[in-house]
């Protein structure tokens, strides 16, 4: 007879709970790392999305810097240009947020002597949750647009006989009434100072390719140094780190009055510019022609200007000219033949801006100049002087530059504190 020996019954109920038991402990331990893993893939894409929002806030920094930057000093500040408008409380900012993809930024400018720069930027967060927001507030101030005696983007080249720079501060009297100081500086970007026989008190700095070449008697450094009959580089009075941005000049405006003969006291002149905006296609004064500014006047020329031998640009005291050559048209270059300027007062009281297609500026006439030139577009050329020797007060930056005559550069130091303004840095960051 065969027999049959069952299982109990509680070992398979064992064997089953302790199966639940497994299936259980597997199935919690899954979920909470399912559930770690998308919490850390949720906290992740808002780290993302946090670190962008900054970069977004950034964005509308750096508009508003464009914005506050177009043509200031060489041209008119308008914050309410480039679909900016005004906003409560004297502020501007863009029309409509300014997307970028699917973030975005806000962004006003709170004008004044330094201008401050409130920027928001949203960024999307991870499944459909508000956007993430940052705020930051930029302070900005101007810096000034002539700071050395000469600056340009290619050689600067000292030709002629015993050339010149020194400085010294019209806020404190012409030049010659205070002992003259060395910081008549030289710079290029991306050339080379060609320093040759000229006597230069002030320091030399070129950009990483370019450098200083000094002539057998050529001398650069300090007063004591130069004075002194040194010849060579004074150590520690040259660098090859030069860099510094040459901003485009806009035109000042589009219309403006002719300029027209008139009489002062008496006297005939080809022209008289008084306190207005002048606008011509082309300005030629023949010998012995005189321009009489009489006001504070602005004369746009969008040709060329000539003047001849024994012409001049009076300017009475009181009176200034700030005189713009040029436009944007690149295939038709324009020119400046400059003769004597009679300044009677500071080196701004006559400044030269030269639009994009103004390739060549140059003073021809044996006189003095009292000027601040500013052509980053043109080669500028300082010639004349026969065997007298002539005075330049005041600064020149330009796309190159070459003196041929006999000339004393002599920097104004003013200029860098109250000269015309290049245009608005950062000089404060913080997030809100």
């Amino acid at each position: 007879m065969n027999t049959r020996r069952s299982r109990p019954v509680h070992r398979c109920a064992s064997v089953l709970l302790a199966s639940l038991l497994f299936i259980a402990i597997l199935s919690l331990v899954l979920a909470s790392y399912l559930g770690l893993s998308a919490a850390q893939t949720v906290s992740v894409a808002r780290s993302q999305a946090w670190n962008a929002a900054i970069a977004v806030a950034e964005a509308g920094v750096e508009e508003s810097l464009a914005q506050l930057n177009a043509g200031i000093g060489i041209g008119a500040l308008n914050l309410a240009a480039n679909g900016w408008e005004a906003k409560a409380g004297g502020n501007y900012g863009p029309l409509q947020p300014r997307y970028l993809g699917s973030n975005y930024y806000d962004v006003i400018i709170v004008p004044g002597t330094k201008p401050m720069i409130c920027s928001t930027g949203y960024t999307a967060a991870p499944f459909r949750s508000a956007p993430i927001s940052r705020a930051v507030q930029v302070t900005t101030e101007y810096t000034r647009l002539f700071v050395s005696a000469m600056a340009a983007k290619e050689d600067i080249d000292f030709k002629g006989f015993n050339p010149t720079t020194d400085s010294f501060d019209s806020s404190q009297g012409p030049y010659g009434s205070t002992a003259p100081r060395d910081h008549g500086d030289v710079n290029t970007t991306s050339g080379f100072v060609n320093v040759g026989n000229a006597k230069l008190k002030g320091k030399a700095r070129s950009g990483p390719n370019g450098g200083i070449v000094s002539g057998s008697n050529g001398s650069v450094g300090s007063s004591a140094w130069v004075d002194g009959g040194n010849t060579g580089i004074q150590p520690g009075w040259s660098a090859n780190d030069f860099n510094v941005e040459f901003p485009i000049v806009y035109a000042p405006y589009s219309s403006g009055f002719s300029p027209q003969p008139g009489t002062d006291g008496g006297t005939n002149y080809a022209y008289v510019l008084d306190g207005n905006k002048y606008m011509t296609s082309s300005l030629g004064l023949k010998s012995s022609d005189v321009m009489l500014v009489r006001g504070h006047a602005t004369l746009y020329v969008t040709g060329d200007v000539l003047m001849q031998s024994k012409s001049q640009i009076l300017i009475l005291p009181g009176a200034s000219l700030d005189l713009y050559v040029g436009g944007d048209d690149l295939t038709s270059p324009t020119s400046a033949v400059l003769g004597q300027i009679n300044n009677q007062g500071t080196a701004q009281n006559f400044s030269y801006y030269g639009l994009p297609n103004n390739t060549s500026v140059s003073f021809g006439g044996n006189s003095a100049v009292n000027s601040v030139i500013y052509c980053p577009s043109a080669q500028f050329t300082l010639g004349g002087g026969g065997a007298d020797t002539f005075d330049f007060q005041g600064s020149v930056m330009a796309r190159s530059i070459k003196l041929n005559g006999h000339f004393n550069f002599h920097f104004d130091e003013d200029l860098a504190k109250n000269g015309p303004v290049r245009g608005y840095v950062a000089t404060s960051w913080k997030e809100l």
